[in-house]
């Protein structure tokens, strides 16, 4: 079940737009998918030694989710595992979204847009479980067009954030802190008779990796994080 609430204002003129929007969106008694790595960490654990759980009292229940080589139970010989839908905490999420831009004739154009926000327990800024929830994300373009040509550069940003997971702690016992993330994008455009454009586009110029998270399946974080590189 949700409640959603919104209203936003904006305000445009020939040169100049921008928009302020105000949410608050409450979630309760939502399903949520497992994420595998945390049963497999459940079942064997998360150190550089696995943990022997097999047949272990307790581990039952456990244990049959996992499908081994050979049917025979190790933690070395684990092939897959079986994740469910499960019941997950109630959630509260309130945040403004703010864009604006301004038009010079012939000469440049820009954005920007941030979500700086969200309340209840808050876990804005921190990783938790499968959900990473930055401060700030934005982007900032700049776009210079004459005639037939047309080039925009746009950055891309994403606040770093800190790592609530025990499994991912330094070695001294402290948590975890996953870096910021920025990425710039170059794409250049002519327009062609008929109707045609002729488009060439870099994407994540500088070839930026993005920054290290402590998982079992990636060491980056899919949910913001890409490990393309420069396309």
């Amino acid at each position: 079940e949700a409640e959603n609430l919104s209203f936003g204002l904006v305000v445009s003129t020939p040169s100049f737009s921008a928009s302020i929007d105000y949410f608050d969106i409450g979630l309760e008694d939502k399903v949520i998918p497992e994420n595998g790595s945390d049963v497999l960490a459940a079942f064997i654990g998360t150190g550089t030694t696995a943990i022997n759980n097999c047949g272990r009292a307790g581990y039952e229940a456990l244990q049959a989710r996992f499908t081994f080589q050979n049917g025979v139970c190790s933690p070395a010989g684990i092939l897959r595992t079986r994740a469910m839908a499960v019941n997950s905490p109630d959630e509260e999420v309130r945040g403004i979204d703010v864009s604006a831009s301004y038009r010079l004739q012939n000469v440049m154009r820009g954005g920007l847009a941030v979500r700086p926000d969200a309340g209840g327990r808050d876990f804005i800024g921190t990783r938790a479980g499968v959900q990473t929830l930055p401060e700030f994300r934005g982007a900032l373009f700049a776009e210079f067009t004459t005639g037939n040509h047309s080039l925009r550069a746009t950055g891309r940003y994403t606040d770093g954030v800190t790592d609530l997971r025990d499994a991912a702690r330094n070695p001294d016992g402290s948590l975890n802190e996953i870096a910021s993330y920025f990425t710039a994008d170059l794409v250049y455009r002519l327009s062609l008779p008929s109707d045609l454009t002729f488009t060439a586009a870099a994407f994540n110029v500088a070839d930026r990796d993005p920054p290290v998270v402590r998982l079992t399946d990636y060491n980056y974080d899919p949910s913001f994080g890409n490990p393309v590189g420069r396309v």
